[in-house]
Formats: C-alpha cells, structure tokens, sequence
C-alpha cells in the first residue's frame, strides 16, 4: 500500500530540484487510498533524494516503517519482506532488534551486509530502491513477479523512479510522447507487454531484475536477482540461486530458462502429478506446501480477510486460513448480476466450509460514469473487465479490512484457463488443419450473438478463429486477442499506430510458464496492486510463494486444474470443487447496452 520514489543524479551531486520532488510527493500521496494518504518520508540531499508515501489511516511510525535511513544510505520499499526471522539470523539480529527493525531497515542492513547477493535472499512481495550515497549508486528492485511495479527514466542526467507512472511524468516536469507500438499492442491484447506505459522512454523493471546506476555512467548494469523457480528443484531459491540456466533460473536479463517445449498434460485424472524429475506430486504435497505460504501471509497484528469467489483458488486458501487463524476470520465476495457471473451461492458454500465469516456485496452499473471510476485508479492502461469488480469489491473490503489474501496466481500455474485449452487443440493440428478450423469457427460464430457470458459458445469460437489465423504473436497471446488487426485497421489508419509485436514480446515456451512472464505481470497483478492501493488495501498472494511455484512447476503442466481440484477434495463442497470456472468479470456488453441497471450496494 506504499508508495515510493525518487531522483538521482547520474552526472555528480547536484540537489534535487525542491519543486519536482513536492510535484512526485503530491502524486504519490493521492495513489495512497481513499482520501490519499499522508506524506510520510523524505530523505534529500547532494545527488539524489528517495520518497515514500502511505495511506492516511495509518500512523507515521507505521509509514516509516517502510523509510530507512543509516549511514548515508536510504532506502524505500513499497510490499512486504516475508522471511524476516531467516533474514534476522543470517544478520545475527536477536528477537529485539528485529522488532525494532522495519522491512526497509532489513534491506539496508542486508545491503550494507552483502550488496545484490545478500539481497537476493529475500522472499516477499515488493519494490524497493537503495541510494547509496557515499557510493555514488542507486539501485531499484523487482520482486520474482513484479507484483509492486516500479517505472523509471532519466532526463537531463537525473534519473527519476517512482512506484506510479504519473510521479514519473511529474519528476520529468514534461508531458510523456506517446510510444504508438505500444498503443497497437494495448488495442490488441488489452495491455503492454512488458508492464511499462505506451509512453516513450518510461521503462519500468523487470521480473526479479536489480537495475544498478552509478554516478557519471548513463547506463546501469541489470541483474536477475530474484529467479523464478521453474525447474524440478522444490527448495527455496537462496542467495546463491539468482544465476542462469538450464536449471530453470533465470540468466543475467531476469528471464526464466529451460523452457519444455511442446505441450503435455502431466496430471492423471486422479489428480496425481507426474512431475518432470522424480516421484508424483500428491495432493496433499500441495495443501501442505500452500499451508506454510498462507500462514506466513497470515502474519500482522491483525489477520488478513480473503477475497472469496465461486472458485477452488480463493476456496482452498480461505479453508486453510481458516484453520489457522482460527475463529473471527472474515471472507469477502462480490456479486455481480449477470447470466453466469453471480458466484455467490458458491463462495456461501466455501465459507461454511472454511468457517469464515462472510461478507457479500452487490455489484450493479448505473451509468458509464461508473464504469470510468476505477480506471482513475490505474496510470497503466489495461482492458480487463475484472476491473470493475476487483476495484468494487477492493473499495468494498476497505470498510473493515486493510489487508487480504487473492487466488491470484493459480490459474497460471494450475492450468485454469480455457486459453489453454484452445492450445492444446492447437498443437494437435497441423498449421493447414489448424487454418481450416479458424475458418470454420469463424463462419459458425457469425450465426451466434455474442453471449453476455465470456465463455458463450460464439465467443470461443470467435477467439479460436481469431487465434488460429494468428502466425505473429506468442501462442499464449493469440487467444487473448481483444481486437484483432482487421479490427484495429478498420478503426485506426492501416500502419498507423506501427507494430504492436515483435520485440514487446520477451520470451516464448510452454504457454504457462510464458503466462508467469506476460499476463501475469503484465495485467493480472498490476490490477489487483492498484485497486487494492487506490482503495487502502494491501493485496497478498500465497500462490506466488517460491515453495508453490516451484512445487506447480515441479508437478507439471495440467489443464483444468487437476491437481489443485484434487488438493480441494474433501475440504471444499463438490459443487465448488466440479463447477466451472467463470473468471471474476463483469457484463460489460450488456452494460452499454443498457440492458443492466441501477446500482452498486
């Protein structure tokens, strides 16, 4: 719920101008929940200056606990350090100093400790940057997802970064010019690959990079940092991990390698996993290993709530939350009224199940006014209808809850989407056979009305036709497709808006794991991090766990869920467990249509 940023002087040590730094404070500040939040840490001096900025409701001791300064070294972070106690011990911090010692204090420490490598250890979900002032450098980090975005660029030999992209343009004290492939890509996926604005110039970090800058040297040196754990090897990523290879960590530009390729199923229909290496991954493997993630999530003076849907991700998390937190833990779901979309006679079902509180509310659209509300919460531009609702229930869960546990996550590493789906009859198909289905598909969507539902019978068929004639575009991109180029080029002067692929597309192999590298980062978890920060809520991800993501990947790639469905048998009611995935959205078609009415309870 943090946000932070700052300037740095890549050509010697001039102050900081007082006005730009006021200008990025105002911004980040508005980005801080309802109401804004309260300016809370600013340290400034010859060659650079580091902001932070946190939600009203909270006290200023509680602000500046993610401000550190000792040294001539400060440091601001924005997220959550997880392995507090490990990190404590490697710096042979007893219980009191860790107490006292805030996430950003323990960045400092492990920086002046060890540099990048003694950073590496840490597991959490944030960004962070590091100035350095007696050594001349700045450095910026991304988490293993990304899940805090942190956007920079330079001007005038000063380096300026900020948590949101309009604290960047406040920082240039100039107007961003438009990056026209980017907006291509934006009107055909419904974001920018790569996570950064379709803005010239403002970049934004990668996954579990560290971007180095030095005083008097322009460019700054990149490192992976923290890998994301894709191979077969089912033990934390430690300090000495962050290296390449076929191991499946990452190489020195933060990408994963030992990608499989082709497309396999590797899961029975028992639920037992074939893994790449070694034995099966049982259900019970999972639930054990998704347990240890939510407890540590669980962590705070007060247990976090859990956005509850119809489905088993948030289901599974909310039964073992449940256990143990105990008593008095709260559930929160969102009906949104619309064939196909009410998922809240399922999440009553996992609630009884869980024995959690919970807390409904409804979702209606009375005016494309509320449609345009939540977008103000995003300086990233994303079509993702879950928008709405993951910013209602966001700003409904504020009332009463400041932090919460999502299912974001699981759909990537358990194979929930239908996308993959489609995939894998593509695979099956030569590239002719392929091309002739398209076309099919295409003339039998034409005899359908596109369905208020997103998994109506015609819109498959029009995202299979649209995919399947798709040669360009990552197979895990072309069935996403939200306008396809005949749409865009009836729209827009053919060559206009440039080349929406090409290099904006880093990497490609099996589906899912390019989903961990793309629409994850890219959409999913910058929705769910602004929505939750522009309503004061801190959103926590036990699926991301490097435990978990390294045991999904060491099971193996499933359609359907297989192995998560079977880790939720016997903890969660059939109905649950065997009903289809919906996807958390909303009818918009019907909204502007106006055939929905009235308002939001």
């Amino acid at each position: 719920m943090f946000s932070i940023g700052g300037l740095f002087d890549l050509t010697g040590i001039r102050m900081p101008p007082a006005d730009r730094l006021d200008a990025m404070c105002a911004v980040l500040i508005r980005a801080c929940g309802p109401g804004g939040g309260s300016a809370c840490g600013r340290e400034a001096g010859p060659g650079g200056a580091v902001l932070q900025a946190g939600p009203a409701a909270m006290d200023a001791d509680t602000c500046r606990r993610s401000l550190a300064v000792a040294g001539g070294i400060a440091v601001v972070l924005g997220g959550r350090i997880y392995n507090r106690e490990r990190l404590a011990g490697r710096l042979s911090l007893d219980g009191a100093h860790l107490r006292a010692q805030s996430d950003a204090g323990l960045v400092l420490r492990l920086w002046e400790a060890g540099g990048l490598k003694a950073l590496s250890a840490i597991e959490g979900e944030f960004a962070a940057a590091v100035w350095d002032s007696p050594a001349g450098q700045l450095v910026l980090i991304a988490d293993a997802f990304r899940s805090r975005p942190l956007f920079w660029t330079e001007r005038d030999g000063w380096l300026i970064f900020a948590s949101e992209v309009l604290a960047v343009l406040d920082g240039l004290a100039a107007p961003g010019d438009v990056e026209w492939p980017a907006v291509r890509a934006f009107l055909r996926w419904g974001c920018v690959p790569g996570g950064a604005p379709p803005l010239r110039n403002i970049r934004t970090l990668r996954q579990g990079t560290a971007l180095l800058f030095e005083r008097g040297r322009r460019e700054p040196a990149e490192a992976g940092v923290f890998p994301l754990p894709l191979g077969a090897d089912t033990g934390r990523h430690d300090a000495g991990d962050s290296g390449a290879g076929a191991d499946g960590g990452m190489d020195a530009k933060g990408y994963a390698g030992g990608a499989e390729p082709g497309w396999r199923d590797r899961t029975d229909a028992a639920g037992r996993s074939r893994s790449r290496r070694g034995g099966p991954v049982l259900p019970d493997e999972l639930r054990a290993c998704l347990e240890t993630a939510v407890a540590v999530r669980l962590q705070g003076d007060r247990p976090p709530g859990i956005w509850l849907s119809g489905g088993v991700d948030s289901g599974l998390l909310a039964v073992l939350a449940g256990r143990l937190a105990g008593a008095g833990l709260d559930a929160f779901t969102l009906g949104v009224v619309g064939p196909g979309y009410d998922e809240r006679p399922l999440a009553r079902l996992s609630a009884r199940a869980a024995g959690v509180r919970l807390h409904e509310f409804e979702f209606r659209i009375a005016s494309l006014g509320d449609l345009l509300t939540a977008f103000e919460a995003f300086d990233v531009p994303l079509a993702d209808t879950s928008i709405h609702t993951t910013f209602a229930l966001a700003r409904a869960t504020s009332a009463s809850q400041g932090t919460v546990l999502s299912g974001e996550g699981s759909d990537e590493l358990f194979g929930g989407y239908h996308e993959y789906r489609l995939e894998r009859l593509a695979d099956l198909l030569p590239r002719w056979a392929l091309r002739a289905a398209g076309t099919v598909a295409r003339a039998a969507a034409l005899t359908l009305r596109s369905g208020d539902d997103r998994f109506s019978a015609g819109d498959v068929l029009r995202r299979f036709a649209s995919g399947a004639a798709d040669t360009d575009s990552p197979r895990a991109w072309r069935w996403r497709a939200v306008l396809d180029e005949a749409d865009i080029a009836r729209v827009f002067l053919p060559g206009g808006l440039g080349n929406g692929g090409g290099p904006l597309f880093r990497r490609e192999g099996d589906p899912d794991e390019t989903d961990l590298h793309t629409i994850l980062p890219d959409m999913l978890l910058p929705k769910a991090d602004r929505a939750g920060k522009a309503c004061g809520v801190e959103v926590r991800l036990p699926y991301l766990a490097p435990e978990v993501v390294a045991l999904a990947r060491r099971a193996g790639f499933s359609t359907g869920k297989r192995l998560l469905k079977a880790a939720c048998e016997g903890l969660l009611p059939p109905e649950v467990v065997r009903g289809r995935k919906r996807g958390f959205s909303a009818p918009v078609r019907a909204w502007l249509r106006g055939s929905e009415a009235v308002s939001y309870t």
